[in-house]
């Protein structure tokens, strides 16, 4: 049955025809990844959530920040942001069925008193004014100055081992900030 449904019947077929079964299962192999990219790439499409996922992995591998010299910790709070499983209200009001245009950003209306936009990964990361010391400090000023998706993509995609770590930091104390403020 995996082999029709591989549409790959003709083995299944001419099984006692000498094909080389190293072969065969390279084949296999190759159909299986062919067809698990496929689904998961439509997947990701009709899914609501990993808008940021989207953009960030175009391929299937292990992503570079991963196996690089950077602490624990920070691959952690990395990975965090860029699968969206964090406590930012674009997330939170998902699950509480907020509209999307309402999940407005608590620490601008808290620091600031006004609602100014979604609180999602990238306001959180290069725009939100109550972290803007610690984006300072840990993060390049390429990325705030004149922030666009473009540049939050290329931060979150980065292969400087500095600037993981440093984005890494960023995230943990701008959460820390978060939590003990909400």
């Amino acid at each position: 049955n995996q082999l029709f449904n591989l549409g790959l019947n003709y083995m299944w077929l001419d099984q006692y025809n000498n094909l080389d079964s190293r072969v065969c299962l390279r084949i296999i192999e190759e159909r299986l990844k062919s067809n698990f990219v496929q689904k998961t790439l439509c997947d990701m499409e009709n899914e609501k959530k990993c808008d940021i996922y989207k953009f960030l992995v175009d391929n299937f591998c292990l992503q570079y920040y991963l196996v690089k010299p950077i602490p624990k910790l920070y691959k952690k709070c990395i990975s965090k942001i860029r699968l969206s499983s964090h406590n930012l209200l674009i997330e939170t009001g998902r699950h509480k069925n907020i509209p999307r245009d309402q999940r407005l950003c608590p620490m601008c209306k808290l620091q600031f008193g006004q609602n100014s936009d979604i609180e999602d990964e990238y306001h959180f990361i290069l725009i939100c004014p109550t972290y803007r010391d610690l984006r300072k400090k840990f993060i390049k000023k390429y990325y705030w100055s004149n922030p666009s998706v473009y540049k939050f993509v290329q931060l979150l995609s980065a292969n400087n081992v500095r600037d993981l770590c440093n984005l890494g930091k960023y995230i943990k104390k701008a959460f820390e900030k978060r939590s003990v403020n909400i």
